[in-house]
C-alpha cells in the first residue's frame, strides 16, 4: 500500500503554504501511477491476438468473406498470381508484389489495396467491388492483427475428429458426464476445511507446493464483503467478527451479506456482462435509440440472485418466461429482457438473431455456436444445419408491438398524467399513419396506369422504356405487386374489364395494333365471335386509339381516375351510398373499392408502401412516444417480451450465411453433441424446450459453466479461463476434478448459486493470504494451482460505490430507471443503476475496464493504464467525494489525531498505524495553521490539507485492491 512516507514531498516542516497541498497531491499520483504500472502483476494487459472476440468475427465475418469471393481462384484448387487465401501460413506469404496480408497494417498488405481498387492493374474481385461494409470488415480484421485460428492444414495437431457429435461426446472433457469420483486424499489434512481444500491441496502437493498460511481476520472479512456486497466492511462490521470467537463467526458473516439486498445488486452486475444487458439499441438511424424497459430486465436479475432464485429456472424464465407461469404481477416476464436488451445491428433481424443464438448459447453452455453461421463449426461439433436450427427458434419468435405492463402503475398523480399524455401523442401517430393509409390507397387507384406500365416494365418480352411515362417517383414496389398479383388471381372475373389488357400483354409492338382492332371488331359486333368490352373502356379505345402497352396502359389509368372523381363527388349528393344506383360505372367502382379490390389493404399491410418521407415523419413522431416512456416518471414499468408466432413455418440454411441462397429445410432441435437421441422441438417456438434442454440433457455443461463463473468471480480466473469457451478450443479446466464436483453439489442443492457461495467461501483456499511464496512464484509463476489468494483490483462499480460509502453519500434505493451519469456529483446511486450507453460508452467506463455491452463478456479485462490513476486527481467527482468525506468525520479541528484515527476507520476499516498517525496529523495540523484561500471550499478551488488527506487514502493501494 501507499503510506503517508512513501507520499511526502517536502520536509515537514514546510508544509504552511497553500502550493504544498498541490505538489502532496500530484506526487501522490506519480507515486501511485508507478506503482500500479511496474508494482502489481495481477493486471497486466491481456493479449489481443488471443482475444476469443477476434477469433469470433474472423470466423463470422471474414472467414465467410474469403470463401465466398476469394477462394475459387485463391483457394485450394487454384492459385492465380501465386495468392491462396485459405490458410494463416499462405495469406501471410511474401510475394512479389509485397505481403499478401501484414497484420496490423492494412495500407500495406496487398489484399487490402487490391479489394479498394486503389491498383490500375488489378482489382479485387474482378467482377465487382465487394460492398463498403466488407471493406471495413477485413480492414478492422488485418488492423487488429489478422487473427486467424490455427486448422490441421497449417501444422495444427488433428487428433481425433472431434467435429464428429460421437467422437467429441467421448473424448471432449465438457461434452462427458460429470466426474464421480470422490475428492482425493492430501497429506497435510490440517489444512483441509471442505473437500475443495482437497482438490487444490492434491495438486499443489504435486509440485512441492501448500496452501498459503491463513490471512487475518480483517483481510478475509473485507475480502468477503468486497465479493458478496462490492462495498467495504464498517470498522464496526470488523471489530465484531474480529472478537467474535465462535467457530460459525464465518459462517454467520457469510449468511449476513448473502441476505441483504446488496447481494443481488453486486453479483446481478456479474451476469448483466454475461447477457451484455444496455440501456440503448446501438446505432438505428433515426429511431428512438434508448430502451423504455430495458430497466426491468437489469431489475429482475437483481431480484432473482437476492432470492436465490434456483438456477435452472433462472435459464428457464430468461428464454420462455411468456410459456410458463410469469408469478405474481406477471413479474417473470421482465427476464426475456435477455434476449431483447442486446445490440440491434441497423434492425438487420438476421444480425439481431445471430446476437440472440450467440448470448443463449454462450451464456448458459460456454458454446460457440455462432460460428456455424455460415459453414459447419471449424474446431466444434456444431453444423451449419444446427446453427439454422437455432436461428428457426428465434425467427419463430416475434417481439410485439404493445409490450405487456408489469408490477402495478398505481393510482399516482404521475402516473394519470403520463397516461393523458401518452393518448395525446399516440392519437398523433395514429392520425399521421390514418392519413397516409389513404393516401397510400388514393395513390393505387389513381396511379393505376403507373403501375401497368412497370408491369410491362418488368415483363421481359415487351419491355421498352423509352416508352415508359411515369411522372415523379415511380410507385412502390409493393404496390405494383399487389396489383401484380390482383391481376393474376381475378383473371376470369374481369374480361369485362382487363380482357383487353390480358389479351395484349406481352405482345411485340408491331404485333400490339392489329390485336387491338380485332378486339374493338369483336366488341362491337353482336351474337356469335363477339367479345364483350366495358363501355366506357372501349369508348375510350376507340376514341384514343393506344398503339402500344404503354398506351394501354396509361389509359387505363385515365379511365380509372375519371370513375374515381365521379365517385368522389356522387358521394358528396349521396353521402351513405354503398354503389352507384345506376349505370355502368359500378363495374368500374368494384375495382378500385371493392371487397376484393387490389386497394383493399389492412394498415398493415399499406405500411409496407409508405414511402420515405411517411417513414420518417411517422418515426419522429412515434420517437415522441418513446421519449415519454423513457422520460416520464409515471411511465408503468413493462417487460421487453418475445411471443411465438401464430403461424411457424420451416427454415431453411443460409448457404455461406446469405439469406438469398436458401438450402435445405432444417429441424428446430438441440444439439447432437448434448442430447443425440434428441426429437424436434414441437411446442410453438422451441424456446421453452431449448431452456429445458440446457438445464436436462445438457446439465453436466450448463452447471460446469455456470460454477465456473461463480469461481472466476472469487479468484480473479476461472478453474476454465475461456469462461465463455468450453469447446474444442477453450482452455482445459486446471481442476477439472474440482469444477466436476462444484457442478455436481451445484445440481444436488437445487441449483442454489448462495449455497455454492457457501461451499467455496468456507475453504481454506479462499481463506488463504495473498502474499507468494518465493518457490510459489518460481514453480507457478501464473499462480493457475491458488497457493495464494489473487490480489484483485476493484471492479469500476466498487471503486465508486465504494467512494459514496465511506463519505456517506451512497443513495441505496432500489430498481427503477437508469441514472445519467457515473462522474456527476449529484448522482448517488449504485453504479449498476447507472446508464449503459453502448452507442457512445463513457471514457470512465472504458478506462476501468467495464465489459463491452456489444456482445456477451465471459470476463472484464484488467488493464493498468495512466486514465485510472488520473481520474482520481482531476474527476470532480472524486474531489466532491473527498469534501464529503472529509466534512463527514465529526471531530473537533483542533483534535488530530482523533480526526484522522475516525478517516482511517472510514476509509479503510482499520486505525493506522503509530507512525501513519503521526504522519497524517502532522501534515493535516501544520498544513492547516496557514492562513486559507479566500472561497476554499469551493468546487473550483485547490483541496485544504484535511481534504487531500482524505483524497491520498481512497488512492491508496490498499483501499484499491482487496487482498
Amino acid at each position: 500500500m501507499l503510506t503517508l512516507r512513501e507520499l511526502r514531498l517536502i520536509d515537514p516542516g514546510t508544509t504552511g503554504n497553500s502550493s504544498r497541498g498541490r505538489h502532496f497531491v500530484q506526487y501522490a499520483v506519480l507515486v501511485l501511477l508507478m506503482l500500479v504500472a511496474h508494482a502489481i502483476p495481477a493486471v497486466a494487459q491481456a493479449d489481443d491476438a488471443a482475444d476469443p472476440a477476434q477469433v469470433a468475427f474472423f470466423e463470422n465475418r471474414v472467414r465467410p468473406l474469403l470463401v465466398e469471393h476469394c477462394l475459387d481462384c485463391h483457394g485450394p484448387k487454384k492459385q492465380e498470381g501465386d495468392v491462396r487465401l485459405d490458410s494463416i501460413t499462405s495469406s501471410r506469404a511474401k510475394i512479389s508484389s509485397g505481403h499478401v496480408i501484414l497484420p496490423g497494417k492494412s495500407p500495406e498488405s496487398r489484399l487490402f489495396k487490391v479489394i479498394e481498387y486503389r491498383d490500375d492493374d488489378i482489382q479485387m474481385p474482378p467482377k465487382g467491388k465487394l460492398p463498403e461494409a466488407a471493406i471495413a470488415d477485413l480492414k478492422r480484421w488485418i488492423d487488429a492483427g489478422a487473427v486467424w485460428p490455427k486448422s490441421a492444414q497449417d501444422g495444427a495437431p488433428s487428433g481425433d475428429n472431434l467435429r464428429d457429435p460421437q467422437v467429441a461426446r467421448e473424448k471432449h472433457w465438457a461434452f462427458q458426464p460429470l466426474n464421480e469420483s470422490p475428492p482425493p486424499s492430501v497429506k497435510n489434512r490440517s489444512k483441509v476445511k471442505t473437500p475443495v481444500d482437497q482438490y487444490i491441496l492434491h495438486k499443489l502437493e504435486g509440485v512441492g507446493l501448500d496452501l498459503s498460511s491463513a490471512a487475518d481476520k480483517a483481510k478475509w472479512i473485507r475480502r468477503v464483503t468486497f465479493d458478496l456486497h462490492g462495498l467495504p466492511p464498517t470498522f464496526a462490521e470488523v471489530q465484531s467478527f474480529m472478537s467474535d470467537r465462535s467457530p460459525s463467526a464465518e459462517e454467520t458473516v457469510v449468511n449476513r451479506l448473502l441476505d441483504s439486498p446488496r447481494y443481488g445488486e453486486r453479483w446481478g452486475r456479474h451476469w448483466l456482462d454475461v447477457a451484455r444487458y444496455a440501456d440503448t439499441k446501438g446505432y438505428v438511424f433515426t429511431d428512438e435509440h434508448r430502451y423504455p424497459y430495458a430497466y426491468t430486465y437489469r431489475d429482475w436479475v437483481i431480484q432473482a440472485f437476492n432470492s436465490d432464485m434456483p438456477y435452472n429456472e433462472f435459464v428457464k424464465y430468461q428464454l420462455a418466461a411468456d410459456q410458463v407461469d410469469a408469478g405474481p404481477d406477471k413479474m417473470h416476464l421482465a427476464a426475456l429482457g435477455f434476449l431483447t436488451t442486446g445490440r440491434r445491428y441497423l434492425n438487420n433481424t438476421h444480425d439481431i438473431i445471430d446476437d440472440r443464438i450467440d448470448v443463449t448459447m454462450r451464456g448458459f453452455l460456454g458454446m460457440t455456436v455462432q460460428c456455424a453461421r455460415c459453414h459447419d463449426h471449424k474446431f466444434d461439433p456444431v453444423s451449419i444445419d444446427e446453427y439454422y436450427g437455432f436461428y428457426g427458434i428465434f425467427q419463430a419468435s416475434y417481439e410485439p408491438e404493445e409490450l405487456p405492463e408489469i408490477g402495478k402503475p398505481g393510482d399516482s398523480q404521475a402516473y394519470k398524467e403520463f397516461l393523458e399524455e401518452l393518448a395525446k401523442r399516440e392519437k398523433v401517430v395514429d392520425e399521421a399513419e390514418q392519413k397516409y393509409f389513404e393516401k397510400v390507397q388514393h395513390s393505387m387507384r389513381h396511379r393505376v396506369g403507373e403501375i401497368l406500365q412497370l408491369l410491362i416494365k418488368q415483363s421481359s418480352p415487351a419491355r421498352d422504356d423509352a416508352q415508359m411515362k411515369i411522372e415523379g417517383e415511380e410507385p412502390q414496389p409493393r404496390m405494383v405487386n399487389q396489383w401484380r398479383d390482383w391481376l393474376n388471381n381475378h383473371r376470369d372475373r374481369n374480361q369485362l374489364v382487363f380482357g383487353v389488357w390480358y389479351d395484349t400483354f406481352g405482345l411485340k409492338a408491331s404485333e400490339f395494333s392489329s390485336k387491338l382492332d380485332e378486339l374493338i371488331t369483336k366488341a362491337k359486333a353482336s351474337g356469335e365471335g363477339s367479345k364483350p368490352v366495358h363501355p366506357l373502356l372501349l369508348k375510350k379505345l376507340e376514341e384514343k386509339k393506344p398503339v402500344n402497352l404503354y398506351d394501354l396502359a396509361r389509359l387505363y389509368g385515365e379511365l380509372f381516375r375519371e370513375i374515381d372523381g365521379a365517385w368522389q363527388e356522387y358521394l358528396k349528393q349521396n353521402p351513405d351510398s354503398k354503389a352507384f344506383v345506376e349505370g355502368s360505372q359500378e363495374q368500374l367502382r368494384v375495382v378500385l373499392y371493392g371487397d376484393a379490390s387490389p386497394t383493399k389493404w389492412t394498415i398493415n399491410e399499406a405500411r409496407q408502401a409508405f414511402d420515405r418521407a411517411m417513414n420518417d415523419d411517422l418515426r419522429a413522431k412515434r420517437r415522441k412516444v418513446e421519449e415519454l416512456k423513457v422520460t416520464s416518471p409515471g411511465a408503468p414499468p413493462r417487460a421487453m417480451v418475445l411471443l411465438d408466432r401464430e403461424k411457424i413455418g420451416g427454415q431453411r440454411v443460409f448457404q455461406r450465411g446469405n439469406p438469398g441462397r436458401q438450402g435445405n429445410e432444417v429441424q428446430r432441435q438441440f444439439l447432437k453433441v448434448l442430447n443425440p437421441t434428441g426429437a424436434p422441438f414441437k411446442k410453438g417456438s422451441g424456446r421453452l424446450e431449448l431452456a429445458e434442454a440446457i438445464t436436462g440433457s445438457a446439465q453436466h455443461l450448463a452447471a460446469r459453466v455456470m460454477v465456473n463463473r461463480v469461481w472466476q468471480q472469487h479468484f480473479g480466473n476461472g478453474l476454465v479461463r475461456t469462461a465463455s469457451d468450453f469447446g474444442i478450443r477453450g482452455e482445459p479446466p486446471s481442476h477439472p476434478e474440482l469444477l466436476d464436483y462444484l457442478a455436481r453439489e451445484f445440481i444436488r442443492s437445487g441449483w442454489s448459486v448462495k449455497k455454492l457461495h457457501r461451499l467455496i467461501l468456507k475453504s481454506a483456499v479462499y481463506r488463504q493470504a495473498s502474499t507468494p511464496t518465493e518457490k510459489s512464484l518460481t514453480v507457478d509463476p501464473e499462480n493457475r494451482l491458488l497457493s495464494y489468494m489473487p490480489r484483485q483490483r476493484l471492479s469500476l462499480e466498487a471503486m465508486r460505490d465504494s467512494m459514496l460509502f465511506v463519505s456517506q453519500t451512497l443513495d441505496e434505493s432500489h430498481g427503477g430507471r437508469p441514472f445519467g451519469s457515473l462522474t456527476d456529483p449529484k448522482e448517488h446511486r449504485r453504479t449498476v443503476y447507472a446508464l449503459i450507453n453502448r452507442n457512445d460508452l463513457p471514457g470512465t467506463f472504458r478506462a476501468f475496464d467495464f465489459a463491452d455491452p456489444d456482445a456477451s463478456a465471459p470476463a472484464r479485462p484488467q488493464t493498468t493504464v495512466p486514465q485510472q490513476a488520473l481520474f482520481f486527481l482531476n474527476s470532480e467527482f472524486v474531489a466532491d467525494q473527498t469534501r464529503l468525506l472529509a466534512a463527514s468525520i465529526k471531530v473537533p479541528a483542533n483534535d488530530g489525531d482523533k480526526a484522522v484515527t475516525e478517516l482511517y476507520k472510514r476509509v479503510l476499516s482499520r486505525v493506522p498505524t503509530p507512525e501513519e498517525k503521526k504522519l497524517a496529523v502532522e501534515f493535516v495540523m501544520t498544513g492547516s495553521t496557514g492562513k486559507p484561500a479566500e472561497n476554499a471550499e469551493k468546487k473550483d478551488q485547490h483541496l485544504t490539507p484535511w481534504q487531500q488527506l482524505a483524497q491520498v487514502l481512497l488512492m491508496t493501494n490498499e483501499y484499491l485492491f482487496v487482498d
